[in-house]
């Protein structure tokens, strides 16, 4: 989330309450097959 998420234990209000959810894994396979940024992938998973 962000600042805006803070509140949203109490209330909800669509226009701040709001979060992107990405597995590690998407990420990873991201960066090597659609980035082509293999080195930092493999860095990234201390290979």
């Amino acid at each position: 989330g962000n600042i805006h998420s803070l509140g949203g234990a109490f209330w909800f209000d669509a226009r701040n309450n709001r979060a992107v959810a990405v597995h590690s894994g998407a990420i990873l396979e991201s960066l090597s097959k659609v980035y082509g940024a293999t080195d930092l992938a493999r860095e990234i998973m201390g290979q």
